[in-house]
């Protein structure tokens, strides 16, 4: 059975890495997998990557794509720690809440526009 969710993330950002992994390994599994968790270049890779979410879009930011709909930068975010569940749907549904999601949403637009500036880990 194919995720009912697919978290879409830069591939080459290695705080993006880091968070997937993070969320991959926290993510609900078994049978009916609900988060796929693929990098933009693994993404664009298949048939149905370019006609979801453009390069430009995943240049911006990750993506949550989820029953036809598409939810883009800190939102994309809270929706995948709502999906992990447990105390993590949380902090998924304040990051949600508009107090906090009027902090979360322009702090996540500055960390993407220089996550560049982050160094890249390299194995030891």
């Amino acid at each position: 059975m194919s995720a009912r969710a697919t978290l879409i993330y830069d591939g080459e950002c290695s705080l993006c890495v880091a968070a997937a992994a993070w969320l991959d390994r926290r993510r609900p599994s078994g049978d009916g997998d609900v988060i796929s968790v693929v990098d933009a270049q693994q993404w664009f890779a298949t048939a149905r990557g370019g006609t979801v979410v453009s390069r430009e879009e995943i240049a911006r930011a990750a993506w949550w794509i989820e029953d036809g709909r598409r939810i883009e930068g800190s939102r994309a975010v809270a929706q995948a720690l709502i999906a992990v569940g447990g105390g993590w749907r949380l902090v998924g549904r304040a990051l949600s809440w508009p107090p906090v999601e009027w902090i979360a949403a322009p702090t996540y637009r500055f960390v993407a526009r220089h996550r560049r500036v982050v160094p890249r880990r390299h194995p030891s």
